[in-house]
């Protein structure tokens, strides 16, 4: 099972760009599996009025022009794409209002992402063009021919309809109007083909590349390590970075333990500790990529080239996890995008080899080194494109530091603090959770604490344990050796976890 993901969101703006026009190109050589159509869309208070290509397809190009229906500073309306859509409100929408603004959710949700759009035409009979392409995990659109923004589709993977709507929002609903539209389109497109797979993995490579670069512009959390993995029958040995991370760049060089046709071997990482949540990835010799839950739930796999398996012969391999995506290169080659949405948990990183009990001998040494590990977390939300220069502008995290369990509570976290001009910007993982705590900003430190917070954070969301939110206090505020970070029981109420915000 290959797989096959496209670029995650801090690729180029530039870049996408010129995946999206290629994607198009692919897409059109061959014949259309929906349209051209063309109709009036009802506007009507309480509705939303869609017109379905029916089709079922994951993987699209839909393409569509749309009249206004009315000058925009009559009323306010808007256009969009609804895709993957298995019936009711059970699709993403992909919207653009007359005001100018583009927001993309799913279904009745909060919008996952919006942003605003150049050369929208808003004059009464004016016409604009929605290009709208999805293909795996990720999705881009343009508007009158200029690319707009890449959209993050992990959270629908599935197959469903596509349909032309209008009215998706209730203030740009009016009665008695109607939204006309024309050469809807809809052309199927094939991860498989060679051109299409090239063009996602040349996209991959660079947000690789730039994601590695983000990682090493600051000093490493570990290492670098160097050793030798004992192989053992029925057992994997680690060899710890010490850590507790979710987003991150390890690096390690492997020597291989002995020649391939005496016996098989890999070699490879674990991460993201999490029970039966943890992830591996490994590398055989005989030049496959697996990454699996645990021990044996394989997630994917795929062919790694180029790899040294002469005797003596050794391999550098790199693995970033950003969110639920991740990056393999071996040997400063780039070799795949990995689905790691199994396991938001962050956790130790570890080294190892004889991940497969076919691939170990027992008593054979694996010789490694320069096993480094480095941050990324918060960078998620904090690498983005610049559509102007098509630039990436991208910020480490400034403070990164555990929240300590206290009175054997067992819940344990960390925290990562990014400053951003006079804001502050927290990410808080919370490990060992039981629900129902309340995450504070105090004044004083751990051993003195204020009797109420100086801002109560957000709540800790349910399925990725996580607790985000940006605050109007200026990072060195925050860092003068008086505030701490603490977790309440809020039906004892007592403090479970609590760590002071180092001073810098």
């Amino acid at each position: 099972m290959v797989s096959l993901l496209a670029a995650a969101p801090p690729v180029a703006a530039q870049d996408d760009d010129a995946l999206l026009a290629l994607l198009l190109e692919q897409a059109q050589a061959r014949p259309s599996i929906a349209g051209p159509l063309q109709g009036e869309l009802p506007i009507e208070i309480g509705a939303v009025n869609l017109s379905l290509a029916d089709v079922t397809t994951r993987d699209f190009y839909a393409h569509a022009t749309f009249t206004n229906p009315y000058p925009a500073e009559t009323h306010l309306f808007d256009i969009g794409i609804s895709f993957r859509r298995t019936g009711g409100d059970e699709a993403f929408r992909l919207i653009v209002d007359s005001a100018g603004g583009w927001f993309f959710k799913e279904g009745i949700n909060p919008e996952i992402a919006t942003g605003q759009v150049e050369g929208l035409r808003t004059g009464a009979e004016e016409t604009n063009q929605l290009d709208l392409v999805a293909v795996g995990n990720q999705g881009y659109f343009a508007l009158n021919g200029q690319y707009v923004a890449t959209l993050d589709l992990t959270a629908r993977g599935i197959a469903g309809d596509v349909g032309v709507g209008t009215g998706y929002y209730e203030e740009d609903q009016l009665d008695g109007e109607s939204t006309p539209f024309a050469d809807f389109e809809v052309w199927s497109l094939d991860l498989s083909s060679p051109e299409v797979a090239s063009a996602v993995s040349e996209a991959d490579a660079v947000v690789m590349a730039e994601l590695m670069d983000l990682a090493r512009s600051g000093a490493s959390v570990s290492g670098p390590l160097a050793g030798e993995i004992p192989m053992e029958t029925g057992t994997v040995n680690p060899i710890s970075a010490g850590v507790r991370l979710r987003d991150f760049l390890a690096h390690a060089q492997f020597t291989n333990p002995y020649p391939t046709d005496e016996k098989a071997w890999d070699i490879g990482f674990g991460f993201r500790d999490g029970g039966d949540a943890e992830l591996r990835l490994s590398i055989s010799s005989d030049g496959e990529w697996f990454l699996s839950r645990g021990p044996r739930f394989i997630l994917g796999s795929g062919p790694v080239t180029p790899l040294d398996t002469s005797a003596g012969g050794s391999n550098e391999v790199d693995l970033v996890g950003l969110g639920d995506i991740g990056y393999l290169a071996v040997n400063g080659d780039y070799v795949a995008t990995l689905d790691l949405a199994a396991s938001p948990s962050l956790g130790d990183i570890w080294a190892s080899a004889g991940f497969h009990q076919d691939n170990k001998r027992d008593g054979a040494m694996t010789p490694y080194a320069d096993f480094e590990v480095w941050s990324l977390q918060g960078a998620n939300d904090q690498i983005t494109g610049d559509v102007a220069a098509g630039e990436v502008e991208a910020r480490a995290a400034d403070a990164i530091f555990d929240i300590i369990e206290l009175g054997g509570s067992a819940v344990v976290g960390q925290v990562t603090m990014t400053a951003n001009g006079d804001q502050t910007e927290f990410e808080i993982d919370v490990l060992e959770t039981t629900g129902g705590e309340e995450l504070g900003l105090y004044t004083g430190t751990c051993a003195d604490l204020a009797p109420t917070p100086e801002v109560a954070l957000n709540p800790i969301a349910e399925d990725t344990l996580i607790s985000a939110i940006t605050l109007d206090i200026e990072f060195e505020a925050l860092t003068d050796g008086n505030h701490a970070i603490a977790i309440v029981d809020g039906e004892a109420p007592a403090v479970v976890a609590c760590s002071d915000i180092p001073a810098q």
